[in-house]
């Protein structure tokens, strides 16, 4: 059985980065991260400043403080969407940026990085060969870090599906029919050490972009990211054995479902339920027609154009906002933000 660690977060002072460490600590995680080189994958999706859609600042600023703390040479990062190359935006808006700088940490766009061609071990697999950025390659350990939410196509994103990135843009969204299978496959292939999940601010409804953002205030951690995705879906009210992300990588061997929870009391906190968007509706209807070939000509790309002008412009502007002033102005969290334009 496989241990998680769940903490809830106090809204005070250096709170999240101190919790992070307690349960990065009580998860036993220098067990299972080794070095010298340790490669760090947060989520940083969106450049707009909406609580929920990337991973939060004070997060990933724990992570850091740990690992550093332990003498490991740390690099972070992410990839960009297929929609959008947004990352470099992404980590300035949300000060990942400053924060790599302040800690001396190397960071790094995937999908700008030096890409290596890598053969999966079985050729049964979905994916037959994969270009991976070499800085995955060459990491001794990959911790990966989540913000925890709802996804209309794999009904939650947390440990496993933060994986998804890794795979090059340019054939990302071609998988989205076998995207569960494909997801633990390439988790099976770099085979993360370590996952802490951003708790704090979560998202429900329609995310992984256009949700509702949803304050939670917990970390979860563990080397096991069936676990721990396991014990998320069960937070949100979910069974685990409907999320075929979790029982494919199960399958897979990338880890168990049974889950040891440890730290605070657990309950759960039921999430307005997924919901695809209705521009990943119609791309998934159109995917099971004949016209499925028009996602590898041009239109592909108009098709792309259209989803970010929605969710980074029209959905913002309409919703996305008034949705984000509450956190941004109100709540304690708004400090790690404080800074940022909205």
């Amino acid at each position: 059985m496989s241990r998680v660690v769940y903490l809830k977060v106090p809204q005070k002072g250096n709170g999240v980065q101190e919790t992070v460490r307690k349960a990065m600590k009580l998860g036993n995680w220098a067990s299972f991260v080794k070095g010298p080189k340790v490669f760090v994958k947060i989520n940083a999706i969106s450049p707009q400043l909406v609580p929920g859609q990337n991973t939060s600042p004070w997060v990933v600023e724990g992570v850091l403080q740990e690992l550093l703390d332990s003498g490991f040479k740390v690099t972070m990062g992410d990839a960009d969407l297929t929609a959008r190359k947004q990352l470099n935006e992404s980590s300035k808006s949300w000060g990942f940026t400053n924060i790599a700088e302040e800690y001396g940490v190397k960071f790094v766009n995937l999908t700008e990085d030096e890409q290596v061609i890598v053969k999966p071990p079985d050729p049964d697999w979905v994916l037959k060969e994969v270009y991976l950025a070499k800085s995955l390659i060459e990491t001794d350990s990959l911790v990966t870090v989540p913000v925890a939410k709802t996804h209309g196509l794999t009904k939650i994103t947390c440990a496993l599906k933060n994986q998804w990135g890794c795979i090059s843009r340019d054939v990302r969204s071609h998988f989205h029919p076998v995207a569960d299978r494909v997801i633990s496959e390439i988790n099976r292939l770099l085979r993360p050490s370590f996952a802490v999940a951003d708790g704090t601010i979560c998202m429900e409804g329609k995310g992984p972009r256009t949700g509702v953002p949803k304050i939670c205030d917990f970390i979860l951690v563990s080397n096991d990211l069936v676990a721990l995705d396991t014990v998320f879906s069960k937070y949100m009210g979910l069974d685990p054995f409907e999320i075929e992300t979790i029982t494919e990588s199960a399958k897979l061997g990338v880890g168990s479902m049974n889950a040891d929870i440890i730290g605070d009391l657990f309950e759960s906190n039921p999430f307005k339920p997924p919901e695809l968007p209705f521009y990943m509706a119609w791309e998934m209807r159109l995917r099971r027609t004949p016209l499925n070939f028009l996602f590898h000509t041009p239109v592909f790309g108009l098709f792309c154009w259209l989803t970010d002008l929605y969710s980074s412009k029209i959905w913002y502007a309409l919703w996305g906002k008034k949705l984000a002033k509450p956190i941004l102005n109100d709540s304690w969290y708004g400090e790690q933000w404080a800074n940022r334009p909205l």
